[in-house]
């Protein structure tokens, strides 16, 4: 940095939208001319196009500037701005102010080139500055509740706010005096600037089929699983010429307005993303277009969707249910929820963050967690030790020369194939049985003998894994979907000692497997 010519530049340029009149050819030219007066060169530019000035998340070109000031390779010593809101319209005038500081503090000046105080870094200059970020910041503020308002009278009119319209409806030009001028089809645009576009009712064919789903879901028994199937059946197509889906059904079933009240706002757009507003806080506009589904059917079709929904759980609720499992069953897992009646671990992730977490909020103390951790820790070992010392005992006896570590439950047999040992028991898993197979190898190994475990902690199945497979398995293993193992299954240990002694001799054992492609028995 201390090389660089102290009269390089950049440039950083910003265009709220395109209809702005500040265009970046402007500030361009603006820049270009101070630089010029000034004796500097230009040498980067950074642009951001589009609406862009409430977050650096939206602004590439400025998140490129604020990486590339902090190489000590910067081959710039000032950044030329045509004035603060150009730099940004943070809501957070300390944001706009941070990444200022963030670019002097590499020692690469921000100068606005239009504002009064330029280079000036006097107390008088940083409070005029402070003022016009917040200027910059209340200016973006009122015009977002301008353009909301225009567009709340807008809707209140009978106008379209935009966005395709449902089935059963379409969109129709009206001048500015209200006179219809046309109708609009898929991807069509209005002609004339100033008009505005209405929903009407739309092909008599499209109203008639809208009506009979409300009529179907709120006067028979009949699902919205059930009229998707029915539509699939009678061949009906949505307007894209998609199948009606659940999601579509849902959506028509819930959209008010059909009955011809406009609801709007329920979510507003915000530094953060897209939030939800309260429904207190909807712009309700009845009678805003024709109706063509009475208010009698669109309750009975809301009672029943509501009769149907699925409660939302809430975090007092989960945690009533964890706390009394936990108080049947102290060592309770995430695996053990659905036997206890609980919901299922993802529902407690998404509440929590973790499964700690949530046994913590629960009343399950660390130390209480550490200890039942230990202790399964110490079954599974003491399990897996007592296996182990019976697979090498059996693979002695059928010949095979066989060494134990069993602090890695790995067997070296034959003194070439290192095989490492992992039980798996049978347990639920967000209300599904199935065996878990770990595929992160802590250590390596040749084969990995995965064996299921049955009731009472017997072997139930043997499956003998090689490290170029080991990852193709899938991590859990449904009763039903055992078939999926044939191609690694065993017999029994015999047959585990007849595989290797096969491989030891160079010989191709794959041809002396009988099980490969079958099941294996299980050994009750």
């Amino acid at each position: 940095m201390s090389d660089t010519p102290p009269s390089n530049a950049a440039q950083y340029i910003r265009m709220s939208t395109d209809q702005q009149d500040l265009s970046p050819e402007n500030q361009k030219a603006a820049i270009q001319q101070y630089a010029s007066n000034n004796g500097l060169q230009i040498v980067a530019t950074y642009e951001d196009q589009g609406k862009s000035g409430l977050a650096v998340r939206n602004r590439p070109g400025m998140q490129r500037l604020l990486a590339d000031v902090m190489d000590p390779a910067c081959i710039y010593r000032t950044v030329l701005v045509y004035d603060v809101s150009r730099w940004g319209r943070f809501q957070n005038t300390d944001a706009s102010a941070y990444y200022d500081y963030h670019c002097r503090l590499h020692d690469v000046d921000v100068v606005y080139v239009t504002e009064s105080f330029g280079r000036d870094a006097g107390p008088i200059a940083a409070l005029v500055k402070s003022l016009k970020r917040a200027m910059a910041a209340e200016y973006s503020r009122e015009l977002a509740v301008k353009a909301r308002a225009g567009q709340v009278r807008v809707i209140g009119m009978g106008y379209s706010a935009g966005g395709r319209p449902a089935i059963g409806l379409i969109r129709q030009t009206v001048t500015r005096d209200g006179v219809p001028r046309g109708l609009l089809g898929v991807n069509e645009r209005k002609g004339v600037q100033s008009d505005r576009i209405r929903l009407v009712p739309g092909p008599a064919e499209e109203v008639a089929l809208l009506r009979r789903i409300f009529d179907l879901y709120a006067n028979t028994p009949a699902n919205i699983n059930d009229l998707v199937r029915l539509l699939a059946e009678e061949g009906h197509r949505t307007r894209a010429g998609g199948p009606f889906t659940q999601g579509i059904v849902d959506s028509l079933l819930s959209c008010e307005l059909f009955t011809g009240t406009y609801v709007w706002g329920k979510k507003m757009q915000t530094p953060r993303g897209l939030l939800p507003v309260p429904p207190e806080r909807w712009h309700r506009f009845p009678s805003a277009i024709e109706q063509l589904i009475d208010r009698q059917t669109w309750d009975r079709v809301q009672a029943k969707k509501a009769a149907r929904a699925t409660p939302r759980r809430s975090p007092e609720w989960l945690l009533a249910e964890l706390a009394a499992a936990l108080k049947q069953c102290p060592d309770l897992s995430a695996a053990d929820l659905s036997r206890y009646g609980c919901p299922p671990a993802q529902t407690y992730l998404k509440a929590f963050g973790t499964m700690e977490a949530a046994y913590a909020f629960a009343g399950r103390t660390s130390d209480i967690a550490g200890a039942i951790s230990r202790e399964r820790m110490n079954r599974t070992n003491a399990a897996t030790k007592v296996l182990q010392d019976s697979v090498a005992s059996q693979l002695a006896e059928f010949g095979c020369d066989v060494e134990c570590d069993f602090q890695s439950h790995m067997l070296t047999v034959n003194g070439r194939w290192y095989v490492q040992l992992y039980l798996s028991w049978r347990r639920s898993f967000t209300k599904i049985a199935a065996w878990y197979v770990q595929r992160r190898r802590i250590t390596r190994s040749d084969y990995r003998l995965v064996v299921f475990m049955g009731e009472g902690g017997a072997a139930d199945r043997y499956y003998l894994i090689s490290e170029e497979d080991h990852r193709k398995v899938p991590m859990l293993i449904r009763p039903e979907g055992l078939d999926a193992m044939n191609p690694y299954g065993l017999f029994n240990i015999e047959h585990l000692a007849h595989y290797l002694t096969l491989k030891s001799a160079a010989q191709d054992p794959d041809e002396h497997l009988p099980t490969r492609g079958r099941r294996p028995p299980s050994r009750r």
